[in-house]
Protein backbone atom coordinates (compact mmCIF):
# COMPACT_ATOMS: atom_id res chain seq x y z
CA UNK A 1 0.00 0.00 0.00
CA UNK A 2 1.28 3.48 -0.89
CA UNK A 3 1.99 5.46 2.28
CA UNK A 4 2.61 8.79 0.52
CA UNK A 5 0.01 11.44 1.41
CA UNK A 6 -1.86 12.74 -1.64
CA UNK A 7 -2.18 16.51 -1.21
CA UNK A 8 -4.77 18.82 -2.77
CA UNK A 9 -3.34 21.19 -5.38
CA UNK A 10 -4.52 23.58 -8.08
CA UNK A 11 -3.05 24.89 -11.33
CA UNK A 12 -4.08 27.86 -13.48
CA UNK A 13 -3.56 27.67 -17.24
CA UNK A 14 -3.35 31.30 -18.38
CA UNK A 15 -4.03 31.86 -22.07
CA UNK A 16 -3.98 34.79 -24.47
CA UNK A 17 -4.44 35.34 -28.20
CA UNK A 18 -1.66 36.17 -30.63
CA UNK A 19 -1.60 36.53 -34.41
CA UNK A 20 -0.27 32.98 -34.62
CA UNK A 21 -2.91 31.52 -32.28
CA UNK A 22 -3.43 30.68 -28.61
CA UNK A 23 -0.44 31.21 -26.33
CA UNK A 24 -0.10 29.79 -22.84
CA UNK A 25 1.87 31.03 -19.83
CA UNK A 26 4.60 28.58 -18.80
CA UNK A 27 7.19 28.75 -16.04
CA UNK A 28 10.42 26.81 -15.62
CA UNK A 29 10.74 25.24 -12.19
CA UNK A 30 13.98 25.83 -10.32
CA UNK A 31 16.30 22.88 -10.97
CA UNK A 32 16.75 22.63 -7.17
CA UNK A 33 13.02 22.13 -6.65
CA UNK A 34 12.04 18.88 -4.97
CA UNK A 35 9.15 18.49 -7.44
CA UNK A 36 9.67 18.41 -11.25
CA UNK A 37 12.76 20.61 -11.04
CA UNK A 38 13.80 22.00 -14.44
CA UNK A 39 10.44 21.34 -16.11
CA UNK A 40 8.21 23.96 -17.72
CA UNK A 41 4.81 23.98 -16.02
CA UNK A 42 1.71 26.09 -15.50
CA UNK A 43 1.53 28.20 -12.30
CA UNK A 44 0.21 26.13 -9.41
CA UNK A 45 0.75 24.55 -6.03
CA UNK A 46 -0.81 23.16 -2.87
CA UNK A 47 -4.14 24.26 -1.44
CA UNK A 48 -3.60 25.78 2.02
CA UNK A 49 -5.66 26.88 5.02
CA UNK A 50 -5.75 30.50 3.84
CA UNK A 51 -7.36 29.39 0.57
CA UNK A 52 -10.11 27.69 2.56
CA UNK A 53 -10.63 30.84 4.65
CA UNK A 54 -10.94 32.95 1.49
CA UNK A 55 -13.33 30.44 -0.09
CA UNK A 56 -15.66 30.85 2.91
CA UNK A 57 -15.52 34.66 2.90
CA UNK A 58 -16.96 37.51 0.88
CA UNK A 59 -13.71 37.75 -1.07
CA UNK A 60 -14.96 35.28 -3.69
CA UNK A 61 -17.80 35.84 -6.14
CA UNK A 62 -19.19 33.19 -8.43
CA UNK A 63 -21.03 35.64 -10.71
CA UNK A 64 -23.92 33.24 -11.11
CA UNK A 65 -21.73 30.24 -11.90
CA UNK A 66 -21.35 27.17 -9.72
CA UNK A 67 -17.88 25.58 -9.58
CA UNK A 68 -17.90 22.00 -10.89
CA UNK A 69 -15.24 19.97 -9.17
CA UNK A 70 -17.00 16.61 -9.18
CA UNK A 71 -16.62 16.38 -5.41
CA UNK A 72 -20.18 15.68 -4.23
CA UNK A 73 -19.02 14.54 -0.79
CA UNK A 74 -17.18 17.77 -0.02
CA UNK A 75 -18.20 21.35 0.67
CA UNK A 76 -14.85 23.10 0.14
CA UNK A 77 -14.85 23.19 -3.65
CA UNK A 78 -14.06 26.89 -4.10
CA UNK A 79 -10.70 26.61 -2.32
CA UNK A 80 -9.17 25.01 -5.43
CA UNK A 81 -10.05 28.05 -7.54
CA UNK A 82 -8.60 30.32 -4.85
CA UNK A 83 -5.35 28.35 -4.68
CA UNK A 84 -4.99 28.48 -8.48
CA UNK A 85 -5.33 32.29 -8.51
CA UNK A 86 -3.00 32.76 -5.52
CA UNK A 87 -0.28 30.51 -6.91
CA UNK A 88 -0.48 32.27 -10.27
CA UNK A 89 0.11 35.66 -8.65
CA UNK A 90 2.92 34.35 -6.45
CA UNK A 91 4.74 32.46 -9.20
CA UNK A 92 3.90 34.35 -12.40
CA UNK A 93 3.00 37.84 -11.13
CA UNK A 94 -0.41 37.82 -12.85
CA UNK A 95 -3.52 38.38 -10.75
CA UNK A 96 -7.11 37.44 -11.66
CA UNK A 97 -9.04 39.83 -9.39
CA UNK A 98 -11.50 42.72 -9.40
CA UNK A 99 -12.07 45.76 -7.20
CA UNK A 100 -14.99 45.70 -4.80
CA UNK A 101 -17.69 48.23 -5.65
CA UNK A 102 -16.56 49.01 -9.20
CA UNK A 103 -16.06 45.38 -10.36
CA UNK A 104 -13.11 46.72 -12.37
CA UNK A 105 -10.51 44.12 -13.34
CA UNK A 106 -7.08 44.67 -11.80
CA UNK A 107 -4.77 46.07 -14.45
CA UNK A 108 -1.21 47.36 -14.11
CA UNK A 109 -1.92 50.74 -15.65
CA UNK A 110 1.07 52.62 -14.24
CA UNK A 111 4.51 52.00 -12.81
CA UNK A 112 3.18 53.03 -9.40
CA UNK A 113 0.57 50.24 -9.49
CA UNK A 114 3.13 47.74 -10.78
CA UNK A 115 5.50 48.60 -7.93
CA UNK A 116 2.75 48.38 -5.31
CA UNK A 117 1.61 44.93 -6.40
CA UNK A 118 5.21 43.72 -6.68
CA UNK A 119 5.75 44.68 -3.04
CA UNK A 120 2.65 42.67 -2.08
CA UNK A 121 3.86 39.73 -4.15
CA UNK A 122 7.26 39.79 -2.43
CA UNK A 123 5.58 39.87 0.99
CA UNK A 124 3.33 36.95 0.04
CA UNK A 125 6.28 34.88 -1.12
CA UNK A 126 8.24 35.66 2.03
CA UNK A 127 5.28 34.86 4.29
CA UNK A 128 4.97 38.40 5.68
CA UNK A 129 1.27 38.59 4.79
CA UNK A 130 -1.41 36.15 3.70
CA UNK A 131 -3.31 36.27 0.41
CA UNK A 132 -6.47 37.03 2.40
CA UNK A 133 -4.84 40.03 4.07
CA UNK A 134 -3.63 41.28 0.70
CA UNK A 135 -7.12 41.07 -0.85
CA UNK A 136 -8.68 42.84 2.14
CA UNK A 137 -6.13 45.66 2.15
CA UNK A 138 -6.62 46.35 -1.55
CA UNK A 139 -10.41 45.86 -1.46
CA UNK A 140 -10.28 43.06 -4.02
CA UNK A 141 -12.32 39.93 -4.70
CA UNK A 142 -11.72 36.86 -6.85
CA UNK A 143 -14.11 36.53 -9.84
CA UNK A 144 -14.37 32.74 -9.84
CA UNK A 145 -16.92 32.90 -12.64
CA UNK A 146 -14.13 34.02 -15.00
CA UNK A 147 -12.21 30.78 -14.42
CA UNK A 148 -13.14 27.42 -15.97
CA UNK A 149 -12.35 23.94 -14.66
CA UNK A 150 -10.68 21.90 -17.42
CA UNK A 151 -8.94 18.77 -16.05
CA UNK A 152 -8.12 16.70 -12.97
CA UNK A 153 -4.88 14.74 -12.54
CA UNK A 154 -3.57 12.61 -9.67
CA UNK A 155 0.13 11.80 -9.35
CA UNK A 156 0.65 8.05 -9.86
CA UNK A 157 1.79 5.74 -7.09
CA UNK A 158 5.58 5.69 -6.89
CA UNK A 159 6.96 9.26 -6.62
CA UNK A 160 7.84 10.56 -3.11
CA UNK A 161 5.35 13.41 -3.51
CA UNK A 162 1.81 12.99 -4.82
CA UNK A 163 -0.82 15.60 -5.65
CA UNK A 164 -4.54 15.57 -6.43
CA UNK A 165 -4.57 18.52 -8.81
CA UNK A 166 -7.41 20.45 -10.42
CA UNK A 167 -6.46 22.38 -13.57
CA UNK A 168 -8.26 25.61 -14.42
CA UNK A 169 -8.08 27.93 -17.42
CA UNK A 170 -8.52 31.71 -17.63
CA UNK A 171 -7.79 34.55 -20.03
CA UNK A 172 -4.86 36.68 -18.89
CA UNK A 173 -5.61 40.35 -18.07
CA UNK A 174 -4.41 42.43 -21.00
CA UNK A 175 -2.30 44.97 -19.08
CA UNK A 176 -0.41 42.65 -16.75
CA UNK A 177 3.11 41.43 -17.45
CA UNK A 178 4.30 37.87 -16.93
CA UNK A 179 7.21 37.73 -14.49
CA UNK A 180 8.60 34.60 -12.78
CA UNK A 181 9.46 34.87 -9.07
CA UNK A 182 13.13 33.93 -9.60
CA UNK A 183 12.93 31.48 -6.73
CA UNK A 184 10.50 28.65 -7.36
CA UNK A 185 10.38 29.62 -11.03
CA UNK A 186 13.44 30.82 -12.97
CA UNK A 187 12.09 31.45 -16.49
CA UNK A 188 8.74 32.56 -17.88
CA UNK A 189 7.37 32.52 -21.40
CA UNK A 190 4.22 32.89 -23.49
CA UNK A 191 4.31 30.05 -25.99
CA UNK A 192 2.04 28.25 -28.45
CA UNK A 193 1.45 24.59 -27.55
CA UNK A 194 2.81 23.48 -30.94
CA UNK A 195 6.06 25.37 -30.28
CA UNK A 196 6.33 23.86 -26.80
CA UNK A 197 6.01 20.38 -28.34
CA UNK A 198 8.72 21.14 -30.92
CA UNK A 199 11.17 22.40 -28.30
CA UNK A 200 10.33 19.44 -26.08
CA UNK A 201 11.17 17.01 -28.88
CA UNK A 202 14.48 18.82 -29.36
CA UNK A 203 15.29 18.38 -25.66
CA UNK A 204 15.14 22.14 -24.97
CA UNK A 205 11.83 22.40 -23.12
CA UNK A 206 11.19 19.73 -20.49
CA UNK A 207 7.52 18.84 -20.01
CA UNK A 208 5.81 16.38 -17.69
CA UNK A 209 2.98 14.11 -18.76
CA UNK A 210 -0.08 16.03 -17.42
CA UNK A 211 1.31 19.27 -18.89
CA UNK A 212 1.68 17.63 -22.30
CA UNK A 213 -1.88 16.29 -22.17
CA UNK A 214 -3.32 19.70 -21.26
CA UNK A 215 -1.28 21.37 -24.01
CA UNK A 216 -2.70 18.86 -26.48
CA UNK A 217 -6.19 20.07 -25.57
CA UNK A 218 -5.23 23.74 -25.97
CA UNK A 219 -3.68 22.95 -29.34
CA UNK A 220 -7.12 21.96 -30.67
CA UNK A 221 -8.43 25.54 -30.63
CA UNK A 222 -7.88 28.69 -32.67
CA UNK A 223 -8.43 31.29 -29.94
CA UNK A 224 -8.87 31.76 -26.19
CA UNK A 225 -12.65 31.98 -26.33
CA UNK A 226 -12.87 28.55 -27.98
CA UNK A 227 -10.76 27.10 -25.15
CA UNK A 228 -12.93 28.72 -22.46
CA UNK A 229 -16.15 27.63 -24.17
CA UNK A 230 -14.85 24.06 -24.32
CA UNK A 231 -14.02 24.03 -20.60
CA UNK A 232 -17.25 25.72 -19.54
CA UNK A 233 -19.34 23.19 -21.47
CA UNK A 234 -17.63 20.07 -20.14
CA UNK A 235 -20.31 17.92 -18.53
CA UNK A 236 -17.80 15.99 -16.43
CA UNK A 237 -14.12 16.30 -15.59
CA UNK A 238 -12.88 12.79 -14.76
CA UNK A 239 -9.96 12.24 -12.42
CA UNK A 240 -7.01 10.75 -14.33
CA UNK A 241 -4.52 8.77 -12.26
CA UNK A 242 -1.72 7.38 -14.46
CA UNK A 243 0.06 4.15 -13.58
CA UNK A 244 3.80 3.51 -13.75
CA UNK A 245 4.71 0.12 -15.20
CA UNK A 246 7.99 -1.45 -16.27
CA UNK A 247 8.17 -3.12 -19.66
CA UNK A 248 11.29 -4.44 -21.39
CA UNK A 249 13.45 -2.61 -18.87
CA UNK A 250 11.75 0.74 -19.46
CA UNK A 251 9.33 2.62 -17.22
CA UNK A 252 6.10 3.54 -18.99
CA UNK A 253 3.20 5.76 -17.98
CA UNK A 254 -0.32 4.55 -18.77
CA UNK A 255 -3.66 6.32 -18.41
CA UNK A 256 -7.19 4.90 -18.37
CA UNK A 257 -7.97 3.46 -21.80
CA UNK A 258 -4.37 2.44 -22.54
CA UNK A 259 -3.71 -1.27 -23.05
CA UNK A 260 -2.41 -2.76 -19.81
CA UNK A 261 -3.72 -0.02 -17.53
CA UNK A 262 -6.14 -2.31 -15.73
Amino acid sequence: MDSVIVRDAATLILIRDSIAGVEVCMLKRNIRSDFVGGAFVFPGGRVDEDDIAIANSGLVRLDGKTPRLDLPERDDKVEFYVAAVRECFEEAGILIAKYMGTNKTVEFESQEIINKFQVYRNKLNSGEITFKEFLERENLYLPIGDIAYISHWITPVGPPKRYDTRFFVAAAPSDQVLMHDNFETVESVWIRPVDAFKLHEEGKFELIFPTIKNLEVLNMFKNSQEVLDFAINLETVPAIEPKLIEKDGQVMLLIPGDEGYE
